[in-house]
């Protein structure tokens, strides 16, 4: 009975060792793991925040009419400026039991589209000194963004910026008074769309990342006049003996040149922030 106490006692004395020396070996190795690569953040936070816009506008048009009896047809070309900004402040919830007044990451977003043009065909109808037309072609803009994303217990920060010209399309209809043979005033609605631009940007080890779309979308309503200058009309052959003046024939046909001001809204923009700090 003695000796077989003693085994086992060895034994269990063994086993102990060994049990030990994997703990150890175990311990040892996470820590290096830990030391070496880039271990999960306790507290990680994010956020989204989204943000639309309004503005004023001013610009100038020129075109072409022609003419054939009520039908109206021609070609309108015009440019505007605006202040087309959204814009978005963000706070991202932190909550640090053993820094319960650590500073809150932030974020701050614009996108901006500070002015845009149209190309476009109009086509309509008048009937007196009244002109209802629809209208839809080409258009182009500048949209800008501009994004910054801080962790202000670190402190960092990350930021992404873009400007470009972007093109897209245009359609809306409108309405025309002819005041004056060579003077006419409009109200008109204009859908503009230049597609969408997206940015995305994560710091080294992915710490700290953000992404932004902007909606290049965005509705025009303005009011104008513009200063026509009557084109002569060809006789036809059932013109009467005594002719009556070109501007009597076909009054809305000719260049013409003006301005216009008004108010736009949309440009829809989202943004999601991510902050990995540890601590």
């Amino acid at each position: 009975m003695k000796k077989l106490a003693s085994f086992d006692l060895a034994v269990v004395g063994k086993v102990a060792a060994i049990l030990g020396l994997s703990l150890g070996l175990s311990l040892g190795l996470s820590c290096e793991n830990a030391a070496a690569g880039a271990p999960p953040a306790p507290f990680p936070t994010s956020a989204f925040n989204s943000a639309s816009a309004s503005s004023w506008l001013g610009g100038a048009q020129t075109g072409y009419n022609w003419q054939s009896g009520s039908a109206v047809y021609g070609i309108e070309a015009d440019i505007a400026g605006m202040d087309l900004k959204s814009e978005m402040n963000t706070t991202l919830s932190r909550n640090i039991p053993f820094l319960p007044n650590a500073p809150q990451p932030t974020a701050n977003t614009v996108s901006n589209i500070d002015w845009y043009g149209t190309v476009r065909g109009r086509l309509g109808w008048a009937t007196g000194p009244v002109l209802f037309y629809g209208t839809a072609g080409f258009a182009y803009g500048r949209v800008g963004i501009d994004s910054t994303l801080r962790d202000n217990a670190q402190p960092t920060s990350l930021g992404l910026q873009s400007s470009s010209v972007k093109t897209g399309w245009v359609a809306g209809f409108g309405v025309e008074y002819l005041l004056r043979p060579n003077l006419t005033l409009n109200l008109s609605y204009q859908y503009v769309d230049l597609g969408s631009t997206s940015l995305a940007a994560s710091s080294p080890g992915g710490v700290l990342s953000q992404n932004v779309n902007a909606r290049g979308q965005f509705q025009v309503v303005s009011a104008g006049a513009s200063w026509l200058f009557p084109a002569p009309v060809a006789a036809g052959k059932n013109m009467p003996t005594k002719a009556l003046p070109p501007v009597a024939l076909a009054p809305w046909q000719g260049f013409y040149v003006g301005g216009h001001g008004g108010g736009a809204w949309g440009n829809r923009t989202d943004a999601r922030y991510f902050d990995n700090s540890a601590f």
